[in-house]
């Protein structure tokens, strides 16, 4: 925990003049609730079955649908693996009798624009269908990816709410859960905060509810998120977080695995990284990923099953969700936990609608649309308002953890943005970042930075913009920005205007953030696509800065 602190105090900030008259309470710092505290259910992959079919039925007598006409759940993920949790909600439809016949789940991938796993659960479908495990028509399964512009993707987005009497969102870790604008450690949250939006938007034009599926905290958690605040007004208080710590002590006999993974964290992290997959389940788990319908559940048997198919890598939710199916199975482990396995937990709730909060604020909702990010047309655009919105905004309740995995990443990117900073600094020695209380020399920096991206191979943009329509047959173009909203190059982004705009100057912000970290670590490296990324960002501000006549240099 840390003591509630505003950091980075600017010179001045640009105007917000736009926004909603309360934008000063959205930005205050007030914790807001997200959840319906009374519908959460936090427990195991077999509680949120049973939660959602009970979420599920009620919400299907408010429908009121005629006999004849299905239920349509229409389900949406943050980027990554995180649509898998899918599997859940269709377990809870396929095996209850009031939703069987009743319920159509149709879940749109959200993956990133390089991912090819969507074959893979296309084919699990196909088998679900096919040996009637699911009822005949009752899911659907399309793939969609992120990276067009933002207006684009969104766009997409809103069709595929067509006919929804429901929706969901499906969250692996909870980066969903930072504020956009007053959190200080950003994450991989462009997706996860776009989608919400969308999500919530329907939810309340149409009158139809929004749940959330999450699961698997401890991803995020070393990554500087407030824990407090998302157990109080995400979990009803029910956070679990350091539960898989627990020390595992290999056999002795047999085969060990090379470097054995010493605590069950660690070795899910392992399995799901494992180059050949059939190998790893068999030298780790003892288990043969043949056998993946003896697994109990949906979602652990689909995770056995991607790794009968492919050797790309397994969501650590869904390696720990099959080691605990085993453990659960008394299934002869190479390993003992030194302690009893607990239930990975899941979280099952209805996600709160502005109408329903006091003031009308709600969590990561109110600061998005506050900061006018839901009418972003282009990533340059978000990422302009993003940026101008968090100056002098942003809030310290928590440092990064000592031992956070994430510590190598912070220092590259702080140091990349320092780099930054001075270099803006030493060429325009009278630099302002926002002047006139404008973002459009920030923006117009992007803009430049997005053409220059697609004509440098480090980037790799022409690659996977041209292989993108082999994933997603109707995909557009892909932003040159696209690599901006990862959450490296995001913290280049922040990290360099909290350098630019504090009014103590560059080192002492530099100072500020590094005091929020785990210690330095002897040796920082720079990737080098982010090394360019940041020598792009010092020569466009530069270049941007240096165009504009001396009327538009004005702070005021």
């Amino acid at each position: 925990a840390f003591s509630f602190a505003r950091v980075c105090l600017c010179t001045h900030r640009p105007s917000l003049t736009s926004m909603a008259p309360n934008v000063d309470g959205v930005f205050s710092g007030k914790r807001m609730p997200m959840t319906d505290s009374a519908s959460v259910c936090a427990g195991s992959y077999a509680d949120a079955v049973q939660s959602l079919k009970t979420k599920l039925r009620g919400a299907l007598v408010s429908a009121g649908l005629a006999s004849e006409e299905k239920f349509e759940v229409a389900v949406f993920g943050h980027g990554g693996r995180d649509t898998n949790l899918w599997l859940a909600i269709v377990e809870a439809v396929a095996t209850d009798n009031e939703l069987r016949d009743k319920v159509k789940v149709s879940v749109f991938s959200c993956s990133w624009v390089d991912d090819d796993w969507e074959w893979v659960m296309k084919y699990y479908v196909e088998r679900l269908m096919a040996d009637g495990t699911v009822a005949e028509g009752s899911i659907s399964f399309t793939t969609m990816k992120y990276h067009e512009e933002v207006s684009v993707t969104m766009g997409r987005v809103m069709g595929h709410f067509y006919k929804a009497h429901c929706v969901v969102q499906c969250e692996q870790g909870v980066d969903m859960f930072v504020e956009p604008v007053t959190g200080e450690w950003l994450q991989d949250n462009y997706e996860d905060f776009a989608v919400n939006n969308a999500c919530m938007a329907f939810a309340e034009r149409s009158g139809v509810p929004s749940f959330l599926v999450q699961t698997n905290s401890d991803l995020d958690l070393s990554r500087g998120v407030d824990g407090d605040d998302v157990s109080e007004n995400v979990f009803a208080g029910q956070l679990q977080s350091g539960a898989f710590s627990i020390k595992v002590e290999w056999a002795q006999s047999g085969g060990l695995p090379e470097a054995p993974p010493g605590t069950l964290i660690a070795l899910a992290i392992k399995l799901g990284a494992c180059p050949d997959k059939r190998q790893g389940f068999q030298q780790l788990l003892n288990f043969k990923v043949e056998e993946f319908a003896s697994l109990p559940n949906l979602y652990a048997s689909y995770i056995a099953f991607s790794g009968l198919q492919t050797n790309a890598l397994v969501p650590v939710a869904g390696a720990l969700e099959v080691i605990v199916a085993l453990v659960g199975q008394g299934h002869s482990l190479p390993w003992q936990p030194a302690t009893p396995v607990t239930n990975p937990q899941w979280l099952v709730a209805r996600l709160l609608e502005p109408s329903e909060a006091e003031n009308g604020f709600v969590k990561v909702l109110s600061q998005f649309r506050a900061a006018e990010l839901d009418t972003a047309p282009n990533f340059a655009e978000f990422l302009g308002r993003w940026m101008a919105a968090r100056a002098s905004h942003r809030i310290r309740r928590n440092v990064v953890e000592e031992g956070s995995r994430f510590t190598p990443g912070f220092w590259q990117q702080l140091e990349l943005a320092k780099e930054v900073a001075d270099g803006v600094a030493q060429e325009c020695p009278d630099f302002i970042l926002w002047p006139r209380d404008s973002r459009e020399l920030f923006v117009g920096a992007l803009t430049r930075i997005g053409e220059a991206v697609r004509e440098e191979p480090v980037f790799g943009w022409k690659k996977v913009n041209d292989a993108a329509p082999s994933l997603q047959k109707d995909f557009g173009e892909l932003s040159p920005l696209w690599r901006f909203t990862s959450a490296g190059y995001l913290h280049i982004l922040d990290f360099t205007c909290r350098m630019l705009e504090s009014s103590a100057g560059v080192q002492a912000e530099f100072d500020e953030i590094a005091s929020g970290l785990p210690r330095r670590p002897d040796v920082v490296k720079f990737r080098p696509d982010m090394k360019r990324a940041a020598e792009l960002l010092q020569q466009m501000l530069v270049a941007e800065w240096r165009s504009r006549d001396p009327l538009s240099k004005q702070l005021h």
